[in-house]
């Protein structure tokens, strides 16, 4: 399985690229995990990764990504439902000074029961959260409440999701910052 680690373009998070890192070194090592991690100050040791991508490079790397991790703004988890991938997301905290307020906290809180979306304010979690996004993609669940088939994929369920106007309309936006 391949993941791709984005922690957006604005800020680094070390935090996250750690419990990835951590994850990787432990038992992450028989899948494929690439990041973009920003102008970090510890570079994770455990799998390959730049500071920046290029927009196309981005593109490719989500769409070839069976599992997007990255930190809980809109953009990311967009991005990923876009394309109809398993998320794992990390808010940032105002209280670890990685952001201003704590609405990445709201926002993993309001996408919480989306099958295949994965959250936590806690680093520690990060780990189990993508080993849980693993087995969902392996075995997925019988059904879900979305009304997706038994023995469907995570990933046409999350798709289901990312539909509707507002949906169009961003991944429009996506579409030409990203091109």
């Amino acid at each position: 399985m391949k993941v791709f680690l984005t922690v957006g373009s604005q800020l680094p998070f070390d935090r996250l690229a750690a419990a990835v890192d951590a994850w990787a070194q432990a038992g992450g090592k028989s899948h494929v995990v690439t990041g973009q991690i920003g102008d970090t100050t510890t570079p994770p040791r455990h799998f390959e990764w730049s500071a920046e991508l290029e927009p196309q490079a981005f593109r490719v790397a989500v769409e070839s990504a069976d599992i997007i991790v990255g930190h809980a703004g809109t953009g990311t988890i967009m991005a990923a439902l876009c394309a109809g991938k398993s998320v794992v997301v990390l808010a940032r905290r105002k209280a670890l000074q990685e952001t201003r307020n704590d609405h990445q906290v709201a926002t993993v809180e309001r996408f919480s029961d989306l099958p295949g979306f994965h959250g936590t304010a806690d680093a520690d979690e990060i780990p189990s959260l993508i080993e849980a996004a693993l087995v969902g993609l392996e075995s997925p669940p019988a059904g879900n409440k979305i009304g997706t088939p038994a023995g469907a994929p995570v990933r046409s369920s999350l798709r289901l999701h990312a539909q509707g106007p507002i949906v169009e309309r961003l991944r429009s936006f996506l579409d030409e910052a990203l091109s």
